[in-house]
C-alpha cells in the first residue's frame, strides 16, 4: 500500500518531507511530491522500513476501497469524453473530474500520484 511516510525521511534532491512510499518485494520505493524517486532497504537489509507481510504486486494493491471506487469513476468519465480530456486545460479537467466524480482535488491528486508511482516502478524507476 502506498502511504505518506511517517519516518524522518526527506527527499535527497529537494528536501521535501512529503514522501510517498510503496513496499515492494525487494525494497521500498520512495517518491517526493516533486517527483524525485529512490529506493530504501528494509530493516533486515540495514534500512529503517520493516518488511511488509504482502508487498505490492499490482496497482490495485496500492488502493483502498474508496480509491478503487474513485479510480473506476475517473476511468469511466475520461473514457466517456476522451477528446475533452486530451485537449482541455489541466485546471478545467481537474475541476470537472472533481465535480463529476464527487471527489476533492486532493483525493484525485493522491490517486494519480499512486498510479504514477506504480507506473514508474514498472518502468524500472
Amino acid at each position: 500500500m502506498a502511504s505518506v511516510s511517517d519516518k524522518k525521511v526527506t527527499c535527497k534532491v529537494c528536501g521535501d518531507a512529503n514522501i510517498f512510499t510503496i513496499s515492494m518485494a525487494v525494497n521500498v520505493y520512495c517518491e517526493c511530491t516533486n517527483g524525485h524517486s529512490w529506493r530504501e532497504p528494509y530493516q533486515d537489509q540495514g534500512g529503517m522500513y520493516s518488511r511488509p507481510h504482502k508487498p505490492v504486486q499490482r496497482l490495485e494493491d496500492l488502493l483502498n476501497p474508496n480509491e478503487i471506487t474513485l479510480y473506476q469513476k475517473l476511468i469511466t468519465e475520461i473514457t466517456r469524453d476522451m477528446k475533452y480530456y486530451q485537449t482541455a486545460d489541466p485546471a478545467d479537467k481537474a475541476k470537472r473530474l472533481s465535480e463529476i466524480c464527487q471527489a476533492d482535488s486532493k483525493e484525485i491528486y493522491i490517486l494519480f500520484k499512486k498510479i504514477t508511482m506504480y507506473q514508474n516502478i514498472m518502468k524500472g524507476g
